[in-house]
Parts: C-alpha cells; structure tokens; sequence
C-alpha cells in the first residue's frame, strides 16, 4: 500500500494509477497539459478506487479535429498506438458533457480493464472543470492538485452541488450517489 493524501491507497488503486499514467504519458507527449480529473484524482486521494478516469486535455480552439469523430479517433489512435489500441476500444460521446463550458468533444476508451473519458476542452482552468466542490482536483501523471474548493470540502465535509448543473432529476440522482459515497458529508445543492 502506498500513502497518497489522506488515506492508504490499495494495492488495486496503485495498480489503476500506474495504468492510468501509461495511458495519460502517452496522451502528454500530443497533449502536454492533459491532466486526470474529477471522481478518480478524489478517490486516489482519499484512498479508493476509481470507477472510470476522467483524462481532461486543454485545446486552443474548437477546430475541426474536434468537430470530426472519424478524424479525432484516427489521431487517438496514432498517440496510443503503443498501448495496441483499435478502434473497437474507442466510443465517441457528443452530448455527454455538453454542459461543460467550452466542451469540444469526448471519447470514451477502454483499456486494460478501465474505461477513460478523454474530455477535449477550451476550458483553461482545469481543477474547475468539474463544478462539484469535491471533483475540483487534477492529477498530473506525478502529483495531486486539489483546489481550494476541493480542500475546504474535506475540511467542512459538504459537498456543493450547483442546481443548475443538470435537469432537476439528475441533480436528484447525483445527490442520492453523493449521499451514497460519501455519508458523513452534508450535501448543499445551490
């Protein structure tokens, strides 16, 4: 076991971070500031295992790579060749995460057992990507980078919610997986 943040991290998440890291090491050398972000930094962080890794890469514009599904998987393709990725490990997401402010598009890749959302975006400040207090956190390959959203959330143990994020169902279910996860925490959906 391994000491990352507050809690021992199992062997079975060391083992997803070190998979992780071959995925995002090769995504860097195209993507230079692609960052892990969200659900599986704050689990690494707080001892747990990821569910999916959500793998945040900054872009200039929306061009017209990130317009084209067929033109995106072929450049992914390229990068993670390495990895013997094929096409079939590859799903594209159009509107998955349209309400994220400067969304350009999303793929889903599975991987040695993981599934990788890659989230291309314009958005430059990537700890905010996720609007959820406790998801302000990135993970660059090395270090953790929680906000300070993120780090007041542990403290006071709430978690913030905005309303506007999602329909109001969805922000019902989110809350209910919140609540699930995360028992201690008072959840406040503003």
């Amino acid at each position: 076991e391994s000491l990352i943040g507050q809690k021992k991290l199992s062997q079975k998440g060391q083992l997803q971070i070190d998979k992780a890291n071959k995925v995002l090491s090769l995504l860097q050398k195209s993507y230079p500031s692609a960052k892990i972000s969200g659900g599986a930094p704050r689990d690494w962080y707080l001892g747990d295992e990821a569910r999916d890794i959500d793998v945040c890469i900054p872009v200039k514009a929306i061009n017209e790579l990130y317009k084209d599904s067929e033109k995106l998987l072929t450049s992914l393709l390229k990068i993670l060749k390495p990895l013997n990725a094929k096409k079939e490990n590859f799903t594209t997401l159009i509107e998955a995460y349209g309400d994220i402010v400067g969304f350009a598009h999303g793929v889903i890749f599975e991987h040695d057992g993981l599934s990788y959302d890659f989230i291309f975006t314009t958005k430059e400040n990537m700890p905010q990507l996720f609007d959820v207090s406790l998801s302000n956190i990135t993970f660059d390959g090395k270090q953790f980078n929680p906000s300070t959203n993120f780090l007041n959330s542990l403290v006071q143990q709430e978690i913030k919610v905005p309303f506007n994020r999602l329909n109001e169902e969805k922000v019902r279910n989110y809350v209910t997986k919140l609540k699930e996860k995360f028992p201690t925490f008072n959840i406040v959906v503003d």
